[in-house]
């Protein structure tokens, strides 16, 4: 069955795809977790979305909004910077209200996964948090369908792998006919992509390491 619109959903959904972006940074996002520390932590996320890595998409491309006959159009980082450098800030923000010292790296969706550990290393900070965008996509219409796979490494100063753990859901929101597609996502898409961070913060396994130093 086609959804339907209301008249003033559709027009708060015309005036809503103006413009590529969407009105909230990923970057601001605050994701709670157990582990505190007081020593230094480099981040970087490495992009490995197919169509990231096949150029088929911007690297800052994280979702999509759809038109009144289903017509995808392609939403953007409000920041203008690559998906993958807002994660990372994200994090590094997380971090730093816990009491690191984080600092991010950014780095193209084109490198190897060891060439990006081999840059994290090179800073010489006391532990490396390598994330790894799998999958990172939101879709939506009358519903909202967010999709992502995320890991996250935490390496040690001698390359060791100390902890490894994965995020990965997909998520159905149903529709609220008074709200426009792109509001939605607006309001939604920051609370999935919180929960999902706080899942690879929280693991045991990372929330041991990070704790220890």
């Amino acid at each position: 069955m086609k959804p339907r619109f209301t008249t003033v959903a559709l027009i708060l959904l015309i005036g809503s795809l103006i413009g590529g972006c969407y009105k909230y940074r990923i970057s601001d996002v605050q994701a709670q977790f157990e582990a505190t520390g007081k020593y230094s932590v480099v981040v970087a996320s490495l992009d490995q979305r197919q169509f990231i890595v096949d150029k088929t998409s911007p690297d800052t491309y994280v979702g999509m909004v759809r038109g009144f006959f289903g017509n995808p159009w392609n939403f953007t980082t409000m920041s203008g910077l690559p998906f993958s450098d807002d994660v990372s800030q994200a994090i590094c923000n997380s971090l730093s209200r816990k009491g690191f010292t984080a600092k991010l790296v950014s780095v193209k969706f084109d490198l190897t996964e060891e060439k990006v550990r081999e840059r994290l290393l090179s800073n010489k900070e006391d532990r490396a948090l390598l994330v790894i965008i799998r999958k990172w996509e939101s879709d939506t219409y009358a519903n909202m369908n967010v999709g992502y796979d995320l890991i996250l490494k935490v390496i040690a100063k001698d390359g060791t792998i100390l902890a490894t753990a994965q995020a990965r859901d997909e998520v159905h929101v149903p529709s609220n006919i008074m709200a426009a597609p792109v509001y939605m996502s607006e309001k939604e898409v920051p609370n999935i992509f919180k929960k999902s961070i706080e899942s690879l913060l929280n693991n045991p396994d990372i929330v041991k390491v990070l704790a220890s130093n």
